[in-house]
């Protein structure tokens, strides 16, 4: 949907790739935080949904930042080594 709405499949892959990520993050910190909640003494019920809301805003906000960072960093390097090969005059 995004692809179509945008017109740009790069911005598809990268929001993808970042939900994939933040669901797996997810899932590990909502079995952690409450148990080391328990541990401490602290109610999980009362204080999980904070730490785990603000751990899985952050994870996704820093994968699709990342993500995007590198997904640029490819997209520069290859047009830079395509446009040396296509300007590239061996002498002869």
């Amino acid at each position: 949907m995004t692809s179509l709405w945008f017109d740009n499949p790069w911005l598809s892959a990268i929001i993808a790739v970042a939900l994939i990520i933040n669901m797996l993050i997810a899932a590990i910190a909502g079995i952690v935080i409450p148990v080391l909640l328990n541990k401490m003494g602290i109610d999980p019920a009362l204080a999980g949904s904070v730490i785990l809301t603000t751990v899985t805003d952050g994870s996704w906000l820093f994968c699709v930042f990342r993500i995007s960072i590198i997904t640029f960093d490819l997209i520069t390097i290859i047009v830079l080594v395509s446009t040396i090969v296509v300007h590239y005059n061996p002498p002869f």
